[in-house]
């Protein structure tokens, strides 16, 4: 077995950094070896010591590799942030994960992108997840999570008061799942800063739910809804409860199929709300032409009027 003093382990270039973290990311731990050899290196208390945020992201992390990792991240006394995006885990996978972050006092960031969890496998590590009242940061872009992960997650994290910031991106949740997200997010508990709900398939119909989350939840200061489909419908929706929100400061709404009708929404809504302080309308469908021309007009307009937004996108 390779010694943790020895200075040819490749492993020990994870803690070359003199910062507080330590990157295992991109390192092959699919062997049983190569897991043993990083296992002797978390167990190390010389080399732990005030090291606080952990990543093994792309690490082709089997099940029985991951069950190792977690058992020796419990030892780590000051672990807030670890990290196994992109190692495609599985609700099987997961379960280890959930268990050692169950038995961390200080963990309060977790990502997770990228591991093929669905709602099964959310249901499992919320299930851990929801133990932990100083959790702060959750990160489950890239997971296949429908509109029954994103209730799980809404019943048991955001109506408890659990999470400061939830990154969905990438997933599937549609109208069903921005409902269940909207009803916990007015709850009186909710601490929820930046929801990033990019790419979901949600529609004028989801639209009509997040605007309960503007209009009515004070906490949220970031709300990211790229890449949807929105329509000029939803944003109608969305700009009208702008008009009154002062909780808001950055919104993202590009690429959601808005028309010049779409635009003339957003610069009269602007063109009254005095908090929002970053606009991102910014394109990557060819049906957001229509904002270059007539749309462009209406939004240069308002900016003659706004005082309070300092970038746009």
């Amino acid at each position: 077995m390779e010694e943790v003093s020895d200075l040819n382990n490749p492993f020990l270039t994870a803690y070359s950094s003199s910062d507080e973290s330590v990157d295992f990311s991109r390192f092959d731990l699919s062997s049983d070896s190569a897991v043993q050899i990083a296992c002797n290196l978390l167990r190390e208390s010389a080399l732990n010591h005030q090291k606080s945020n952990y990543f093994f992201n792309l690490c082709k992390l089997n099940l029985e590799g991951i069950k190792l990792l977690c058992r020796s991240l419990r030892v780590v006394s000051n672990l807030t942030s670890i990290s196994f995006a992109w190692n495609y885990l599985g609700p099987e996978g997961i379960k280890p994960v959930g268990e050692m972050i169950r038995g961390s006092i200080k963990i309060k960031n977790v990502y997770l992108e990228g591991n093929n969890l669905g709602d099964d496998g959310i249901r499992v590590v919320v299930y851990d997840l929801c133990t932990k009242f100083n959790l702060e940061l959750l990160n489950l872009q890239d997971n296949r999570i429908g509109p029954e992960g994103a209730s799980f997650i809404s019943t048991n994290l955001l109506r408890k008061g659990i999470l400061q910031v939830l990154v969905l991106k990438n997933n599937h949740i549609g109208d069903e799942g921005a409902r269940v997200l909207s009803e916990s997010l007015i709850s009186s508990k909710s601490i929820l800063n930046i929801l990033d709900l990019s790419n979901n398939s949600i529609t004028a119909i989801g639209a009509r739910f997040l605007t309960h989350i503007i209009d009515r939840n004070k906490s949220i200061t970031s709300l990211l809804l790229e890449g949807n489909n929105l329509r000029d419908e939803g944003i109608r929706r969305i700009m009208f409860n702008l008009k009154e929100n002062n909780s808001l400061k950055y919104l993202h709404i590009g690429s959601n199929n808005v028309s010049s009708s779409g635009a003339s929404y957003i610069a009269e809504a602007l063109g009254v709300n005095a908090t929002l302080t970053e606009l991102n309308i910014s394109r990557s469908h060819p049906s957001q032409e229509a904002l270059r021309d007539k749309g462009a007009s209406y939004i240069a307009k308002m900016l003659m009027t706004n005082r309070s937004l300092t970038k746009l996108e």
